[in-house]
C-alpha cells in the first residue's frame, strides 16, 4: 500500500510540474510562492522540480531554489545526489548573497555541502568542439563505479526497442534488436537527471533541445544495423514534427559498462570503429555545417558477442523544445 501511495504522489508531482511547464508556456508562469507552498505540502513535487531543474536548461537560481526545497522536504535526495557529483571538479563557486537572501525570504537555506552540490552542477564546463572532427569523444564527470546506479534505475524501464518513426506495434527488429528505457521530461529521477546535465555539458550541448534520455542494453548478439539519427520525412505526421520540433541534428552517446566484447560504434563513410570506455561519451552531427542533412553520418552499433553493453543517447533537435525549460519565468 505504502508502494501504491509513494508512486501516486511521485504522478502527482510531475504531472505537477508539466502543468507548471504548460503555464511558463502560455506566458504565465506560476510565481515560486506557489511552486514552493506545493512542495511543502507534497514531498514528492520538491523531488520532482529538482530532477527538472537538473535534467533541463534552468537557472542557477531556480537550481538553488529546488534544491533548498528538497533539502528541507526530501533530505535523503540530496544524499544520494552528493555522493553521485562527487567526481566533479569546479572553481569553488559560493552562493551570490542576493540568492542566499532571496532563499532565506522562503524559509530555506543551504548548507556547505549543498553549496558546493549547487555549484557543481551550476559550474559544470562546456567545452567547444572541434567542428572539423566527425566524430568527438568526451569523459563524463563521474566515477565509473556510480554508473552500476543508473543502470539499476533504468532497468525496471526497458522494453524491446522500437525505431523512431514506426507505426504503434510494428516490430522493426531486422534494425535494431536491443532493450530501450525512454525516460522523457520532465525528469522525475535525479540521478538520471545529473547523468542528462552530465552528457550534454561534457560534449558542449545545453539541455534545451534535447530529446527525451534513451538508455539501452544490447546482449550478445544484439546490434543496431547501419543507420542515420536525422528523421525522414517519410509520413504527414513525421513531416509535421519536424515543422514543430525541428530536424534532428545532434547525437550524444555515453557508454555505461564496459565489460562486454564487440558492440564498436561504427561509421561507415568516415572509416571509423570506436569503442568509448564506461564513463565516455561519442558526440556527433547529423547535418552539415549549412543545415542540410549528411548521410554520410550513417553508423551502426556493431553486434555484441559477449557481456552487456549498455549506452545512454541523447539526441538534439534544431530548436528548443518546451519540457526543457525551468518552470519560473525567465
Amino acid at each position: 500500500m505504502n508502494q501504491v501511495a509513494h508512486a501516486s504522489a511521485a504522478e502527482l508531482a510531475r504531472q505537477a510540474v508539466i502543468e507548471a511547464l504548460e503555464h511558463r508556456l502560455a506566458g504565465r508562469a506560476v510565481p515560486e510562492e506557489q511552486l514552493l507552498a506545493l512542495g511543502r505540502q507534497l514531498p514528492a513535487f520538491a523531488r520532482a522540480w529538482l530532477a527538472h531543474a537538473i535534467g533541463s536548461e534552468t537557472s542557477a537560481a531556480e537550481l538553488a531554489l529546488a534544491m533548498a526545497l528538497a533539502v528541507s522536504q526530501a533530505p535523503d535526495e540530496l544524499d544520494q545526489l552528493i555522493r553521485f557529483w562527487d567526481a566533479v571538479n569546479t572553481p569553488g563557486i559560493g552562493l551570490p548573497s542576493a540568492l542566499r537572501d532571496r532563499l532565506a525570504g522562503h524559509g530555506l537555506s543551504l548548507d556547505a555541502r549543498h553549496v558546493d552540490l549547487w555549484g557543481r552542477m551550476s559550474g559544470l564546463p562546456r567545452p567547444s568542439v572541434d567542428s572539423d572532427t566527425p566524430v568527438a569523444t568526451a569523459g563524463l564527470p563521474i566515477k565509473p563505479g556510480r554508473l552500476g546506479l543508473v543502470r539499476a534505475r533504468a532497468r525496471p524501464h526497458l522494453r524491446p526497442a522500437e525505431v523512431y518513426g514506426q507505426q504503434r506495434g510494428e516490430r522493426k527488429q531486422q534494425i535494431r534488436d536491443s532493450d530501450q528505457a525512454i525516460l522523457p521530461p520532465p525528469s522525475s529521477d535525479c540521478l538520471l537527471a545529473s547523468l542528462e546535465r552530465m552528457m550534454a555539458a561534457a560534449t558542449g550541448q545545453g539541455l534545451a533541445a534535447a530529446e527525451p534520455l534513451v538508455i539501452l542494453r544490447y546482449r550478445p548478439g544484439q546490434q543496431y544495423r547501419w543507420h542515420r539519427d536525422y528523421i525522414q520525412p517519410t509520413t504527414p505526421e513525421l513531416v509535421e514534427e519536424i515543422r514543430r520540433f525541428g530536424q534532428r541534428v545532434h547525437t550524444v552517446i555515453a557508454y555505461l559498462s564496459a565489460d562486454f566484447d564487440g558492440g564498436e560504434t561504427e561509421f561507415r563513410d568516415w572509416n571509423l570503429s570506436l569503442r568509448p570506455g564506461a564513463g565516455q561519451c561519442l558526440s556527433f552531427s547529423s547535418v552539415r555545417a549549412d543545415g542540410s542533412l549528411a548521410p554520410e553520418s550513417i553508423h551502426r552499433g556493431a553486434p555484441v558477442k559477449r557481456g552487456e553493453k549498455w549506452i545512454a543517447t541523447l539526441w538534439y533537435r534544431a530548436r528548443p523544445l518546451w519540457n526543457r525549460s525551468g518552470l519560473l519565468a525567465s
